[in-house]
């Protein structure tokens, strides 16, 4: 298998970054700084614009594109071309947003393959994160809620929904709202134990009749995109040590701004996924927890195949090198 790269065929820069809703604004920042080594260190996706036109969108929370105001795509970031997949149109007067929550639709695979980067998260701690976010101040159910996004990151994958936001914010149309009654399972969720030396244990485990209600997302094709498009897969709940491998597979500086939390919110991930994390709203989101469960493996294999370890990342990130101590632990399981 080759090894993965962020340079096409030409050898220019190409990045394409799935972001699914929830899943961390920060790794913007890693992004930025690695597509462009003269950005200054302390910026991250999220600084306040220099340029008072940008304002607006920062005062927000619009962060991709108060950043692309800031420091515009066409003189900051092209290699014969755009280096990233910018993502024109979305939801804010047609402007484009390379943070956007845009899904891979077939045309969009087909030009970017090979070249998207992405962080995943345990699904019931991404529910509550997006509940608490969206759904509470809308005064949604967490029951309700977790029907209306299940299998949200999956059908983004497939391009079977338009715009990650879509279900997740409650006044917007959903084209995959599900209907209570329809398929959905009213029954408590198993609580399912995740076996890091046998992730195999949780897919066979996730009973259909907690999948919730139809469409039902194309987890074949989901996991087809997974394993043979993207050049990056990290772990939400492992952030630190996604960038840190992030910099191990492709270089570039570490700058301790890639470290700050843009969006800090009230659901915070565990550093292992436990049992008690695997169902949320009455029921397991099945698909989503099947990509998970793909990303991980993904994730450890490239912690395997790049050495990465409490060593490592302290020469690649030596500003910031007392974050990868919590990792202790796993490193011992995975004998790094």
């Amino acid at each position: 298998m080759p090894a993965p790269t962020l340079v096409d065929t030409s050898g220019a820069m190409r990045i394409a970054w799935f972001h699914s809703p929830k899943c961390g604004t920060s790794f913007g920042t890693t992004l930025i700084h690695y597509a462009n080594s003269s950005l200054p260190a302390g910026v991250a996706i999220n600084s306040a614009p220099s340029n008072p036109d940008c304002m607006p969108m920062a005062q927000r929370n619009i962060f991709g594109i108060s950043f692309m105001c800031d420091y515009p795509f066409d003189q900051w970031f092209n290699d014969r071309g755009a280096i990233f997949w910018e993502k024109p149109g979305g939801r804010f007067g047609g402007k484009a947003n390379f943070a956007d929550h845009t899904s891979i639709s077939e045309l969009l695979y087909a030009r970017w393959s090979g070249h998207f980067v992405g962080l995943f998260r345990n699904p019931a701690l991404r529910a509550e994160s997006a509940y608490n976010y969206f759904g509470a101040r809308e005064h949604y159910s967490r029951e309700a809620y977790a029907r209306r996004i299940r299998g949200s990151q999956t059908s983004m994958l497939t391009g079977q929904t338009r715009d990650g936001l879509d279900c997740f914010i409650p006044s917007t149309a959903c084209l995959s709202t599900c209907t209570p009654g329809r398929n959905s399972s009213a029954m408590s969720a198993p609580q399912l134990p995740v076996h890091y030396g046998s992730l195999q244990s949780l897919l066979q485990r996730l009973d259909a009749s907690h999948l919730g209600c139809a469409p039902q997302p194309n987890i074949e094709k989901a996991l087809a995109r997974l394993h043979d498009g993207f050049a990056f897969v990290g772990i939400t709940e492992m952030y630190d040590l996604s960038v840190c491998l992030f910099h191990a597979m492709f270089g570039g500086a570490c700058h301790p701004s890639e470290f700050s939390n843009v969006r800090l919110g009230r659901s915070h991930g565990a550093l292992l996924p436990t049992a008690a994390f695997t169902a949320w709203g009455g029921l397991v989101d099945g698909d989503d927890w099947t990509v998970y469960a793909a990303a991980l493996q993904i994730f450890f294999r490239q912690l395997r195949s790049f050495h990465v370890n409490e060593e490592t990342c302290a020469a690649l990130c030596p500003l910031n090198a007392d974050r990868f101590g919590q990792y202790a632990q796993l490193f011992r399981r995975l004998r790094l």
